[in-house]
């Protein structure tokens, strides 16, 4: 998937098969739980009662044998009013029963299929509920999905650049990735988890391995998107390092092309080093309104 930022700079969404597989395949039912609105589930209970409490009465005045039957406050049998087969529909719904209200003939059916959609409905506002709170996670992990290239200045005021893989596990979101100098030779590596999410806005709890660079901190991603689809196309981020006092550091991400992510993963040093210096070169505008590059 193509995608446009900065002028005529064009990037190529890469996803994760084994992500896509765990988020659009096998938690299809998440998905559409996430785009339902509450106010969805309320309106289709109303029209299920509604609709079902016409059926009731209908049938009650066309067929005696198909109908409701209802008794009165004595015990004795009366005649189907709407508002009594409103009332059934509503317990019949609830699966409460009461027994004062009974139905008959064709009516058993359809109380046995209201029974069973109003289960299903009690499902959803349940689900809807409880899902609520990893839904901002699933959200995050969909846009964030991929491979990027972020460009920064180290503590000791050189450039450097970090190749970044951001996936969902089913439990978290990482942050893993290693930085590299100018010559495309590798400085270290690290690791992020997601320790919250808010639309947007990302914090990450990082380590690195060898802490040549950094150390253990907090990683703030603010990603954004070029607006031509719902995922993030690149990110300013600012990482405190809690070790060095909270020494902050600014960072820009954007996403990696196909070719980008195949040379960042090779061993060929040579085309790493050619492939970092083009790209300090394409974003100067936007390292330099950062503050990254003089």
């Amino acid at each position: 998937m193509e995608q446009k930022h900065g002028g005529n700079k064009e990037f190529v969404v890469i996803t994760q098969p084994t992500l896509l597989q765990h988020m659009n395949i096998k938690r299809p039912v998440l998905t559409f739980i996430d785009r339902l609105k509450l106010r969805h589930l309320f309106f289709a209970a109303f029209l299920l009662t509604v609709v079902f409490a016409i059926s009731y009465f209908e049938i009650s005045l066309a067929n005696e044998k198909n109908g409701l039957k209802a008794i009165d406050l004595d015990g004795n049998p009366k005649s189907v009013e709407f508002s009594d087969a409103l009332y059934f529909s509503i317990v019949t719904e609830a699966t409460l029963g009461y027994g004062d209200i009974r139905p008959v003939g064709v009516s058993r059916l359809l109380a046995c299929l209201q029974v069973g959609l109003g289960l299903l409905l009690a499902g959803l506002f349940v689900a809807k509920i409880t899902s609520g709170r990893d839904r901002k996670m699933r959200i995050a992990s969909i846009n964030s999905a991929g491979y990027w290239l972020e460009i920064f200045k180290t503590p000791k005021n050189e450039m450097a650049v970090a190749f970044v893989k951001m996936y969902y596990d089913g439990d978290n979101l990482h942050y893993d990735g290693t930085n590299y100098n100018l010559f495309g030779i590798s400085i270290e590596d690290f690791t992020g988890t997601l320790i919250s999410v808010e639309n947007n806005i990302l914090t990450f709890y990082f380590s690195n391995v060898r802490n040549n660079l950094f150390n253990n901190g907090i990683s703030i991603v603010a990603f954004k998107s070029d607006g031509t689809t719902e995922k993030w196309d690149y990110y300013d981020a600012d990482l405190f390092d809690i070790v060095d006092n909270g020494r902050k550091t600014n960072f820009y991400g954007v996403r990696a092309n196909e070719e980008q992510a195949k040379i960042m993963l090779s061993t060929k040093t040579d085309r790493k080093k050619a492939l970092i210096e083009n790209i300090i070169q394409l974003w100067t505008n936007e390292l330099r309104e950062r503050n990254i590059i003089s």
